[in-house]
């Protein structure tokens, strides 16, 4: 049977599954009985050797999003990756796999896996998360054990739209705003954010609007606010993409190192797509930081 980790300090809580993609299961704002639970499912019972579908927060690597038709060039040769959401292979390879546990103390912990048998490259992912005060700070690290490859990653949380006394808004630094065509990858053209996209000032979302790449301001905050709440989202510089998807019941403000299949538009010479190439000398290293103050 796996187990769940958990770390926690006097300002909050995070739950992790190891064996499940080291995937963040819980996330709660404050401590004891008037904590906050923050993410979908957060307080359900789960298997801790699968992740759910449609909860808490998962990492997607060594790409975020989606590949389109599961396809990617790098140093003259195409690759094919399983298409698990057809036509496209979509969250990367490591969401399901088992990770180790390095490290773990009371607030930190570390763990790391292999980058999957779906990867057609040797490398491993580290992942260090540690509460600081009321602040949990994930970082990743992306390494080539031999050969170079193109590489991104990013976090999948699904936020709580209502924690009980309205919905959630959201405020980010956004610069402009991937279109996508009919199959939700990027045409390569960007726009600046109007209307419905515009979430530079604080907005709520209706359920349904968005599911949208937009670059932002590196280093810049991204902030939810509830009305027992707020949540601020402040990423390294290199993690200067966001999705932003509203389902019902949930947001998923998704801090990103790179764009909806990013790997296909830097190969087609497109800028600003984020897609790094890792070698042994140069691992992909990005963090993220997630402050919360209740009300």
């Amino acid at each position: 049977m796996a187990d769940l980790l958990t770390i926690e300090n006097e300002y909050g809580s995070a739950v992790f599954a190891p064996a499940a993609g080291a995937g963040l299961r819980s996330l709660k704002a404050g401590h004891g009985s008037d904590a906050i639970q923050l993410l979908t499912g957060g307080d359900a019972d789960y298997d801790a050797s699968q992740h759910p579908s449609s909860g808490g927060c998962f990492i997607m690597a060594p790409w975020p999003n989606r590949i389109r038709d599961g396809v990617f060039e790098h140093d003259g040769r195409s690759y094919f990756m399983p298409e698990n959401a057809p036509p496209h292979a979509i969250h990367g390879t490591v969401n399901s796999l088992p990770f180790t546990v390095d490290e773990q103390t009371s607030t930190t912990v570390t763990m790391r896996s292999t980058l999957g048998e779906d990867w057609p490259f040797d490398g491993s992912i580290t992942v260090l998360a540690e509460l600081e005060g009321a602040s949990l700070v994930q970082q990743i690290t992306i390494a080539s054990d031999g050969e170079s490859f193109p590489a991104g990653f990013g976090w999948h949380p699904w936020f709580r739209r209502n924690l009980g006394r309205g919905d959630v808004s959201i405020a980010a630094p956004v610069i402009d705003r991937w279109i996508l065509d009919d199959q939700m990858t990027p045409t390569g053209e960007r726009v600046p954010p109007q209307n419905e996209f515009d979430i530079r000032e604080r907005r709520i979302p209706d359920i349904g609007s968005l599911d949208d790449c937009f670059r932002i301001e590196p280093g810049e905050t991204t902030t939810l606010e509830w009305s027992e709440v707020s949540l601020q989202i402040q990423s390294s510089l290199n993690v200067a993409h966001l999705q932003v998807y509203t389902p019902s019941g949930s947001i998923c403000v998704e801090p990103q190192t790179a764009a909806v299949n990013a790997f296909q538009l830097a190969a087609r010479g497109m800028e600003g797509t984020g897609s790094e190439v890792v070698s042994p000398e140069h691992p992909l290293v990005g963090s993220t930081r997630w402050t919360w103050n209740t009300r």
